[in-house]
């Protein structure tokens, strides 16, 4: 299930980083709900798609 979490976000972030630009901009609260999740996953994997937000 962990892996599964972590795929989604990684598909979210990817999508948030290279579409969502084009339309609007990723707004801090985005930003923070993501990094939430992401750290309450221990998924560190995704940390360096997260600063490149």
């Amino acid at each position: 299930m962990k892996q599964a979490c972590i795929e989604w976000f990684d598909d979210f972030i990817t999508f948030a980083t290279e579409k969502l630009p084009e339309v609007q901009y990723i707004d801090g609260l985005l930003a923070a709900f993501l990094t939430s999740y992401v750290i309450d996953l221990h998924a560190t994997e995704l940390l360096p798609k997260l600063k490149a937000m």
